[in-house]
């Protein structure tokens, strides 16, 4: 659970340094969470998360694909820039699986439909503890900012 809030403080930082719109921020947070859905079984059955976790919603495709209809959505009920909501929610969500591929050692399919392979590099694995550290000192010290900016 930890790690994902952390993929959704990546997506937030994202959306934060494109866009003004407090509305994207949450945006961005909830589309770097939402892949992370198809862990939801953990709760109820431990062999089925292993089982389909990375295996349902991890796919970059889908993040392009859910962008279009909220992207439009937005738009309409919200009068959000459509090009800005597509971008901050499927790059958003793309960063979810990029960030498992490198902090983490459960492969995901980021070729999927074209390819079923499975990517794990692993690279930063080592570092996700910093990582996750730093970006909650980052979320407090932009929320410290935003009231101070608020307020003064």
């Amino acid at each position: 659970m930890p790690f994902t809030l952390i993929h959704g403080l990546i997506s937030y930082f994202f959306a934060v340094s494109i866009t003004k719109d407090k509305r994207l921020w949450v945006l961005g947070f909830i589309a770097g969470v939402l892949p992370d859905l198809d862990g939801l079984p953990i709760l109820f059955d431990l062999d089925l998360f292993y089982a389909i976790h990375h295996e349902l919603f991890h796919e970059p495709i889908y993040g392009i694909l859910l962008a279009i209809p909220i992207a439009l959505i937005l738009k309409r009920k919200f009068a959000i820039n459509e090009k800005m909501a597509f971008t901050v929610f499927s790059i958003g969500f793309i960063l979810h699986p990029i960030t498992d591929v490198l902090f983490t050692n459960w492969p995901v399919k980021l070729l999927w439909p074209l390819s079923n392979e499975q990517f794990s590099f692993q690279t930063l694995i080592n570092y996700s503890t910093i990582l996750s550290i730093g970006l909650v000192i980052l979320f407090i010290l932009q929320i410290v900012f935003e009231y101070t900016k608020k307020n003064s």
